[in-house]
């Protein structure tokens, strides 16, 4: 790993960061980062050379303040990355691949984060956002979840709208990462017909080998391996060994399986530390877990250790934090992995494919930003303003005022 420092598809440490500390980075050491599986020490510890950071914010901040709070945490990831030493913000593969730093790559997870807007998409684009996940655990009204935990935007048999290829056709202009972890199965295949660039499951693993819908049935690597895409492998118990049980054998068949499937070209590793969390299934888990010190089940623990017990559980053992990586490539090595494999699922492949967007970008540089919009017919319209100057012919005075009402916001006066 030292001549091939590992780039990890998906690290969700701006997380605990707003969660345990606000965002309060002057009041913090990156070095040592308590409450969380991640830092400086430990990423330099596990040979970590690049690290995509997601900007993630809950499913119920849709229709409601979403993109600032996005903002928010690209904030603190670029000021994460750009105020310490020994990262690096980086927007490119050429940048990825030669820094001599920790690398960042700032990703969005939840098409929710860019409110049906494909002008906000390209503002997040301008910000050094390279990767965006069409979903999180909540539909989109133009995407389709694997999670079945929130009822709004329920899709009916289109998995993704008009707009939604809208969405993947300016990713692709753009050259954005299409990030497929979080989709449905039927919205997976959709967005692999449609994207004319490689896309990712940024971390997912191998539904064969546990069978949770976050995970990627064979059907869907074989039309992956098509596209030139990769699939990086997550770490997290629950998707690993469908329970807490989880050991880096169990990790290491995925890796064996899909392997087998479309070839070790197509893997990369998405661990998603200071992730996977809030699952139901887990906490039923975690009323059987006992902490570490006092021997309490978890969910009633007040010791100060409580988050390292979480994070003890959380992923298999042995792989409790950023540091832990080399435990996998050891494994990996036992089941007769080649140097060259083991190179291209630490950072080859996922550079590769990088390259590839950006060569499908550089491709449509003679096409327009697209100017699609989304009906509002598909959206909560109670959480958008009308911008409707007054007077309009089709409108009384008191359907205007209404609407108005309705929302909070007063109509657009014409200057």
């Amino acid at each position: 790993m030292t001549k091939y420092p590992l780039i990890d598809g998906h690290n969700d440490l701006a997380v605990p960061l707003r969660r345990h500390h606000k965002n309060k980075l002057s009041k913090l050491s990156m070095l040592d980062i308590p409450n969380a599986a991640t830092d400086i020490r430990r990423l330099t510890a596990g040979h970590v050379g690049g690290q995509v950071f997601a900007a993630y914010v809950l499913c119920t901040a849709q229709d409601k303040d979403a993109v600032r709070l996005t903002l928010e945490q690209i904030d603190v990831i670029r000021r994460m990355c750009t105020e310490n030493p020994q990262m690096e913000l980086v927007t490119t593969a050429e940048g990825m691949g030669n820094s001599t730093k920790i690398a960042c790559l700032i990703s969005i997870e939840g098409g929710h984060s860019i409110d049906s807007s494909l002008p906000a998409l390209r503002m997040f684009y301008l910000l050094g956002v390279r990767s965006m996940a069409l979903t999180h655990n909540c539909n989109t009204p133009w995407a389709e979840t694997s999670s079945s935990l929130y009822s709004d935007y329920q899709q009916r048999n289109d998995s993704l709208t008009d707009f939604g290829k809208a969405v993947v056709s300016e990713m692709n202009r753009l050259g954005m990462l299409v990030d497929l972890s979080h989709s449905s199965w039927e919205m997976a295949k959709a967005v692999l017909k449609h994207s004319t660039a490689p896309v990712i499951f940024s971390h997912s693993s191998a539904y064969a080998i546990c069978e949770n819908t976050r995970n990627v049935p064979d059907d869907i690597l074989l039309l992956l391996k098509k596209n030139g895409g990769l699939i990086m492998v997550n770490f997290y118990s629950s998707f690993v060994a469908c329970s807490s049980d989880a050991n880096v054998s169990i990790l290491a068949d995925h890796f064996d399986h899909i392997k087998q499937v479309i070839g070790a070209e197509s893997i990369g590793i998405g661990a998603d530390y200071d992730g996977a969390h809030g699952q139901n299934s887990y906490r039923q888990e975690l009323k059987r877990k006992a902490c570490r010190l006092c021997l309490w089940p978890l969910s009633a623990c007040l010791c100060a250790c409580v988050y390292a017990c979480l994070y003890y559980y959380r992923f298999p053992k042995g792989l409790e934090d950023v540091s832990k990586y080399p435990v996998l490539i050891e494994e990996l090595i036992s089941r007769n992995w080649t140097e060259e494999e083991l190179a291209g699922v630490l950072r080859l492949n996922f550079l590769k494919v990088f390259r590839k967007v950006e060569k499908v970008r550089d491709d449509m540089l003679h096409i327009l930003p697209s100017e699609v919009e989304i009906s509002l017919s598909e959206v909560n319209e109670n959480c958008r303003a009308k911008l409707v100057p007054p007077g309009k012919p089709s409108l009384s005075v008191l359907e205007v005022h209404q609407s108005s009402r309705g929302n909070g916001n007063t109509p657009l006066r014409p200057k």
